[in-house]
């Protein structure tokens, strides 16, 4: 899981460029992504807070630690928030074992919702085993 996966992501969620993310802007529209991706790569990294902070045009790492409280606090509050993080954080749990995948014609997915033998973001089991 890679930094740049993340902002990419989160733009594509949110609908808008990656330059505006690691931009100054301070509009809602930009800031509260922007706060969704630090909190991502905080808790999905290894990345320091002022490495986080490199990402997003020169962050100050307090600046990185506000935005972790922040969507921390509101998704406390906020069920379709929590929803929309732990929905993140399992898309990228995804890529992640996919890198460890092998895809031939034996192969199927696990993903609960698929179970289809071409989908592409499925962990993997060779047909031939029998799934418990």
């Amino acid at each position: 899981i890679t930094p740049e996966k993340i902002k990419k992501k989160v733009c594509s969620h949110y609908n808008i460029k990656l330059s505006d993310l690691e931009s100054s802007k301070k509009t809602n529209n930009i800031a509260f992504p922007r706060q969704i991706a630090m909190y991502l790569m905080r808790n999905m990294t290894e990345l320091s807070l002022p490495k986080i902070g490199e990402y997003f045009g020169g962050k100050h790492y307090t600046t990185v630690m506000y935005a972790c409280d922040k969507v921390e606090s509101e998704m406390k509050n906020d069920p379709a928030l929590k929803n929309l993080i732990d929905e993140l954080k399992d898309f990228f749990r995804m890529s992640f074992l996919l890198l460890f995948s092998v895809n031939s014609k034996h192969q199927r997915c696990l993903y609960k919702q698929h179970g289809n033998p071409f989908c592409q973001i499925g962990i993997w089991q060779c047909l031939n085993t029998k799934i418990p």
